[in-house]
């Protein structure tokens, strides 16, 4: 029997057009993930690369290019669901303090995560600047401070205090994370005072300026948390009542809504300006929408990706052909590694913005850097999922009936007797 369950495995996990899906036990098969939540998370992470990357001509085929969010925006969202998904049950079932152990776990994880990422990248482009003579590697993220209090910068930076640019979504996901506890506890109660409670929050955010400290700047954090909580709420919303088997309306109106913001959002971002040798005139005029702040989370970006999302849930089924397809799994097997994936395509943004200052931006070094970050993180993903799936099934060989200390001490040495 073990041999069997470890041939099986192995030749899951060898199948190129495997997703990445799960090895379930024979005695129980879990149910099935939701291809649609990895897949448009490891979108979005593959999007923030190429987005990071100054003067990247890939950038203008990236969310950010036909509408009024990006990448970001649907990272948070999709963070808020996942974090219910992932939680709920862990605080439903062992209590409360074993949920706030599990999700001290998670963040002790992402924290540890932004300082490797502030040393690497920090040290990346301090070396290139002496190397290259040139002090905009400085100005680029925010850098310039290490240059005349290099240990108030760290110690600041070890707070959370003092963020590097590009590299300050993790900051908010740790305050989102550490405020989840809170968040499930009166969601499970009273779900719609949490969803006005967290607007109300928002509204203070963009209208009041409330917002975490930060160095040297004055203005407060980038990604405003009292703001940007308002869609990591939402996520958890939905997922919540998606666990309930809530049906999600599917309403004519509501659709042709979604689709008349979403067409009014490609409308205003005017992709078509970014086609070279061609300019014909905006449609809309960005004076006409006033401020569409990304840091307090304009309601402008807000609604566009609340609509995407919502057209997506409804007119994308979860077993859509083509989530199932072998380059639709690179992407999904990067959703399900999402902060590894993440601190790799930060540091390839940096190392991509460092060749096109130095070597230029023409079409083959665009190339390059797009192919070899895009490349590398989809085969890291594929390499973290394998080794994810292996430790799952040295884990069960234990646990089968019959298995023998020799059994457990070789298993690469089984043999099937088939």
């Amino acid at each position: 029997m073990i041999s069997r369950v470890y041939t099986a495995a192995r030749t899951a996990l060898a199948s190129p057009a495997s997703t990445g899906a799960e090895t379930r036990p024979v005695a129980a098969q879990a149910k099935q993930r939701d291809l649609r939540l990895d897949f448009f998370r490891g979108l979005a992470l593959l999007f923030i690369f190429i987005d990071h990357v100054p003067g990247n001509a890939l950038a203008h085929v990236t969310m950010r290019a036909f509408g009024l969010s990006d990448a970001a925006e649907a990272f948070v969202l999709i963070a808020g669901f996942a974090a219910m998904l992932a939680y709920d049950q862990v605080f439903a079932t062992q209590g409360l303090w074993a949920g706030v152990k599990q999700v001290g776990r998670r963040i002790r994880e992402l924290y540890a995560a932004q300082l490797l990422l502030m040393a690497v990248c920090a040290g990346l482009l301090a070396l290139a600047a002496r190397w290259f003579e040139n002090p905009l590697y400085f100005e680029h993220v925010n850098l310039t401070p290490f240059s005349y209090d290099p240990l108030g910068a760290i110690w600041r930076g070890l707070l959370l205090y003092y963020q590097l640019g590009y590299i300050n979504i993790l900051p908010l996901y740790i305050v989102l994370l550490a405020a989840f506890p809170a968040l499930w506890w009166l969601m499970k109660r009273q779900p719609y005072v949490a969803l006005g409670l967290s607007t109300a929050l928002w509204l203070a955010a963009g209208f009041m300026g409330v917002n975490l400290p930060s160095w040297p700047e004055v203005y407060g954090w980038f990604f405003n948390p009292f703001a940007w909580q308002l869609l990591f709420t939402i996520g958890a919303f939905a997922a919540l009542k998606y666990k309930q088997g809530a049906a999600l309306s599917r309403s004519p109106w509501l659709i042709a809504a979604a689709a008349t913001y979403a067409v009014f959002g490609f409308l205003v971002a005017a992709p078509w300006l970014s086609l070279p040798g061609w300019h014909p005139p905006r449609l809309i005029p960005l004076e006409l929408l006033g401020t569409i702040s990304k840091s307090s989370l304009s309601p402008w970006r807000a609604v566009h990706i609340l609509a995407v999302a919502y057209l997506i849930a409804v007119l994308v089924p979860a077993s859509a052909g083509w989530l199932k397809t072998r380059v639709s799994g690179w992407i999904i097997h990067c959703g399900r590694n999402g902060l590894d994936i993440f601190c790799l395509g930060t540091i390839f943004s940096f190392l991509g913005f460092i060749v096109f200052l130095e070597a230029g931006r023409s079409l083959a070094t665009q190339a390059i850097v797009n192919g070899l970050g895009v490349g590398v993180m989809i085969w890291a993903a594929l390499w973290l999922s394998k080794r994810k799936e292996l430790r799952k099934v040295q884990a069960a060989v234990p646990s089968a009936p019959g298995s023998s200390m020799t059994d457990q001490a070789q298993p690469v040495q089984i043999r099937s007797h088939s």
